[in-house]
């Protein structure tokens, strides 16, 4: 199976060790990634009531301009997203073309 043109892929369902084939799921994910396809891994659920307590569920997390469909949509596309279960990250680089976050690319002298 090959990603064609998608853009992000779901690689993980309910809580990691579910019965949703998650380690499957990324493990097709970093091959696409090693045979070069820039897909983006996103985390779903499809929990249709009260969720379990005591289980850790994995979420997105999308830096946008703003808090709206257009602007979460926006940041997805661009890759400036990740999937956690736990900590919250901030990533950023800077090079002499000029400053960059997650999912963005750098070209230039580092500083």
């Amino acid at each position: 199976m090959m990603p064609g043109t998608a853009r992000l892929v779901e690689v993980c369902n309910e809580h990691y060790g579910s019965s949703s084939n998650n380690e499957g799921a990324v493990e097709l994910w970093y091959r696409w990634l090693n045979e070069g396809y820039p897909v983006y891994a996103t985390v779903g659920t499809d929990i249709h009531g009260p969720a379990d307590p005591t289980l850790e569920f994995a979420f997105n997390v999308v830096y946008a301009q703003e808090f709206s469909e257009a602007a979460i949509l926006e940041g997805v596309r661009h890759g400036h997203c990740y999937l956690s279960s736990g900590p919250r990250l901030d990533f950023a680089g800077q090079s002499s073309s000029g400053a960059a976050m997650m999912g963005d690319s750098l070209t230039g002298n580092r500083f």
